[in-house]
C-alpha cells in the first residue's frame, strides 16, 4: 500500500492540471472517478479509442476545489498593461491567458498610428465587446504623437504605469495584443520575485511562425513582470537584450524559465503588420517583413524560414536570419 501511494502521488501533478488519466486497476484508488481504470490489455484500447472518439483530453470529473488546492496562489495585485493600436483581433486570447494572474486590465489605446494610418474600423466593436463583458477594467485614448515613436511608446506604458498606481498594483506586466503567458507560470514567478526581493523579471520568448504548432526560441528577451516602485518606463540599459521601449532600469532581477509565447508571425495577421509596424518605415525593415511574408505565403515544414533576428556580436542591431521551427 505504501508503493500505492507514491505511485498516485505523482498524479497530483496531472489531475491539478485537469488531465485525463488513464490507468491499470490499482491495489487501491485513492481518486476514485478521476481516473479512468481498465483491466486489461483489450479493455485499455478500448477506454483509449473511447477517449479519443469523444475528444476527452480534459478530464471534467476534476473541481475546481481540487485543482485549486495545488496551484500555486496569487498574493499580490497584480495590473497588465496593453499597448494597442492594430492587433485587437488577438487581445482577448492574450488576456485570457493571464486572467487568472491579474486584478487589473488597462488599454493604452491609439485611433492613429504613428505613421498617419487610422486604426482599423473592427477596432471599436472589439473594445465595446471589451468593456461592455468586463474583460478590461479601463481604456484611455493616446494622441499625443510629437514625431518620435519610442518616446511615444514609452509615455503610453507611463501612463498604463500610473493607472495601475491607482488600483494599487503590487506587479505590473506589460504587454502587446499577440502575447501571451500561462498563469500559473506567472503567479509562481511573482510570488518567488516578492520573496527573493527581485524587481524585475526577464522571460525568453518564444516566437510563433505560419500558425499556433510552429515556433522558435527568440534572440532576445521580454521584461515579463515589473515590481511596482518609484521607476518608470524609460530608455535605459539592461542586463539581457529587451526591448528598448519596455524597460525600466533594474536592480534585483532574475532571468526566468517561465516563456512569453509571442504570435506575432501567424499568416492571417502578419501582412497588416508590414504597414503599421513602428518600424516599418525604415526601407532594411519594409524589405525584411516582405520577405518574411513570402516566406509565410510559401511556408515549409522541411525549409528553414526568414525572421527578424539579432546580432549578437554587433550590440543586438536588427538583421534578417533564417531558422529551423520547432513543431509542437
Amino acid at each position: 500500500y505504501d508503493t500505492c501511494i507514491q505511485e498516485q502521488v505523482r498524479l497530483f501533478e496531472l489531475l491539478i492540471n485537469n488531465k485525463l488519466i488513464i490507468s491499470e486497476k490499482s491495489l487501491r484508488n485513492y481518486y476514485d472517478d478521476l481516473i479512468i481504470e481498465f483491466n486489461d490489455e483489450n479493455d485499455m484500447v478500448d477506454k483509449v479509442k473511447e477517449c479519443l472518439k469523444s475528444n476527452s483530453w480534459m478530464n471534467p470529473n476534476v473541481s475546481e476545489d481540487f485543482k485549486n488546492l495545488y496551484k500555486p496562489k496569487k498574493k499580490f495585485k497584480v495590473g497588465a498593461i496593453y499597448n494597442t493600436f492594430y492587433g485587437l483581433e488577438q487581445i482577448e486570447d492574450s488576456i485570457l491567458s493571464i486572467r487568472d494572474s491579474v486584478d487589473y486590465i488597462i488599454l493604452v489605446h491609439q485611433k492613429n498610428g504613428f505613421n498617419g494610418n487610422s486604426e482599423p474600423k473592427i477596432n471599436k466593436y472589439i473594445i465595446n465587446y471589451l468593456l461592455s463583458n468586463n474583460i478590461v477594467d479601463d481604456i484611455v485614448y493616446y494622441d499625443n504623437f510629437k514625431g518620435n515613436s519610442q518616446k511615444s511608446v514609452l509615455e503610453k506604458r507611463n501612463i498604463g504605469l500610473e493607472y495601475c498606481k491607482k488600483n494599487k498594483c503590487d506587479y505590473i506586466i506589460p504587454l502587446d495584443c499577440d502575447e501571451q503567458y500561462y498563469s500559473d507560470e506567472l503567479n509562481e514567478e511573482i510570488n518567488k520575485m516578492s520573496e527573493e526581493g527581485i524587481d524585475t523579471l526577464y522571460s525568453p520568448i518564444y516566437a510563433y511562425y505560419y500558425d499556433e504548432n510552429h515556433y522558435f526560441k527568440d534572440t532576445y528577451y521580454v521584461p515579463s513582470v515589473y515590481k511596482v516602485d518609484d521607476r518608470v518606463f524609460e530608455i535605459t540599459s539592461s542586463s539581457v537584450l529587451v526591448d528598448p521601449v519596455r524597460k525600466m532600469k533594474e536592480n534585483k532581477y532574475k532571468i526566468s524559465t517561465m516563456g512569453m509565447h509571442h504570435y506575432t508571425y501567424l499568416k492571417d495577421n502578419y501582412f497588416y503588420k508590414i504597414n503599421n509596424r513602428i518600424l516599418s518605415s525604415s526601407p532594411f525593415f519594409r524589405d525584411s517583413m516582405r520577405k518574411i511574408l513570402e516566406g509565410i505565403m510559401n511556408f515549409s515544414e522541411d525549409r528553414e524560414v526568414p525572421v527578424l533576428s539579432n546580432d549578437l556580436k554587433n550590440n543586438g542591431v536588427n538583421i534578417l536570419s533564417y531558422v529551423k521551427l520547432i513543431k509542437k
